[in-house]
């Protein structure tokens, strides 16, 4: 049986309760293009738009010497972008995407290249405030709890009709389908995204998709979760690598507020973290307690092999809050970086409640799929936003390497024009018609009225 064939026999039986909970979205069947031949260029490409231009050029005023580009093109000019002076710094030719970094000077250029059919400048989305203008604040409600129903008005499923789907079809809640999340991370600590209504692991993967590379020091998208280890550990071969996790960077600041290990920062305390890395055996050890002794700190791998989680700090169980951190480990060899994954932000668990949370409050408030599983792909930065190519290349992963059957991204932003054929709009067309994938994208905050619909 082929992977697509096996994908709609599990759909058969599940889909319509992920279909109801988003509202207003609905998917047509598209032909497979699949293994398709790229048609040779002849004109001229597509350049790039009015916003993209004024990014370039605010570029160079500002005194930066390159840009990234994100392109859609057909593989020979994938193969001829460094001759324009590109230099790649991703690529994907099944689905014809490339990020590349050019000279300013250069970018309109490489966007005009024949066979360029999508042309964007990467750039860093920032995430609204989604509290609506204008409107009076909502009537008073008692929180929820244990004893809240499944169709309850703090959740979408009842109004989607998810929620008294699921109650009349107990086992077509999700089970046997796997839904990617790019958003800010799932919360590996939350009690209801743990397991499954069938009791199995919910997250079964956890990756961050931000830029691992560094450069003079310094993470190319200035993420501090990303540390440089290009150093070896002192008195150890050379396979084995140190770098250290700073929780005080200012650049994790924002909804984590440089406290990893909720300790609130005391006079005399510090906020640095050893990280160890054999090469050689994949192993990584965080030294969470701060003894600068890594004997005691538990062995980590890639969270997909083992589903390893560490954590910073130590909880209280007496008190309302939990004062420790889940985190995963995930290393680039290529690199020669390892990230400690932990969530950015809210969103994404916030997300993922709704797609698939389980027994939320331990009663039977749950999200529209509570059997599902999850694949978490923080795309989003601590402040500022989310980086466009963590969006797209964090999309290729969880299709293309995760496997996902669908995906959520509720991030976007309001374009000058949304014609629907960016280089994302088309990189995610070709995920759905290539790899037999649902994807469900937000509409926006912004509006109403004509073109306020965000992109993608």
């Amino acid at each position: 049986m082929t992977r697509s064939s096996s994908r709609r026999r599990r759909r058969a039986g599940v889909g319509a309760a992920l279909l109801a909970a988003s509202v207003g979205l609905a998917l047509a069947a598209l032909p497979s293009s699949a293994g398709a031949a790229p048609t040779q260029p002849t004109d001229p490409g597509v350049g790039l738009g009015k916003q993209d231009r004024e990014i370039v050029a605010q570029a160079r005023e500002d005194g930066k010497r390159t840009v990234e580009l994100q392109l859609i093109a057909d593989r020979g000019t994938l193969d001829d972008l460094t001759r324009a002076g590109a230099t790649i710094r991703y690529r994907a030719d099944d689905l014809g995407y490339v990020r590349v970094e050019v000279p300013v000077g250069k970018a309109e250029a490489v966007a005009e290249l024949p066979g360029v059919d999508g042309a964007n400048v990467d750039r860093t989305i920032k995430l609204d405030d989604p509290r609506p203008e204008g409107i009076s604040d909502p009537s008073p409600q008692p929180a929820p709890g244990a004893n809240t129903p499944r169709v309850n008005p703090y959740m979408p499923t009842g109004d989607t009709g998810a929620a008294q789907f699921v109650d009349q079809n107990p086992k077509f809640d999700g089970r046997g389908v796997t839904v990617g999340i790019v958003d800010s991370g799932v919360d590996l600590g939350h009690p209801s995204l743990n397991t499954t209504s069938t009791g199995e692991r919910k997250i079964v993967d956890w990756v961050t998709a931000t830029d691992p590379r560094f450069a003079n020091g310094r993470n190319l998208d200035n993420d501090p979760t990303w540390i440089d280890m290009s150093s070896p550990t002192p008195g150890q071969p050379a396979n084995v690598r140190f770098g250290i996790f700073n929780e005080r960077d200012p650049r994790l600041a924002g909804e984590l507020g440089n406290d990893v290990n909720r300790d609130g920062n005391p006079a005399g305390s510090i906020g640095t973290f050893g990280v160890r890395w054999d090469k050689s055996t994949g192993e990584v050890r965080v030294d969470t307690n701060q003894n600068k002794d890594f004997a005691d700190d538990q062995p980590m791998t890639d969270y997909k092999v083992k589903q390893d989680i560490g954590r910073f700090g130590t909880d209280n169980p007496a008190t309302a809050v939990s004062e420790s951190m889940p985190f995963v480990v995930q290393t680039s060899p290529a690199t020669d970086s390892v990230n400690i994954g932990i969530v950015s932000g809210e969103h994404g668990s916030h997300v993922a409640g709704i797609v698939a949370g389980n027994k939320l409050f331990g009663g039977k408030m749950s999200g529209a799929a509570p059997g599902a599983k999850l694949v978490s792909v923080r795309a989003c930065l601590f402040v500022g936003g989310c980086t466009s190519h963590a969006l797209d290349e964090g999309m290729i992963y969880a299709v293309q390497e995760a496997g996902v059957d669908v995906v959520n991204m509720s991030i976007g932003g309001l374009d000058l024009v949304n014609e629907g054929n960016t280089a994302r709009e088309q990189l995610y067309n070709r995920l759905i018609e290539q790899n037999d994938v649902q994807i469900f994208i937000s509409a926006g905050n912004d509006g109403t009225g004509v073109n306020t619909t965000s992109q993608p």
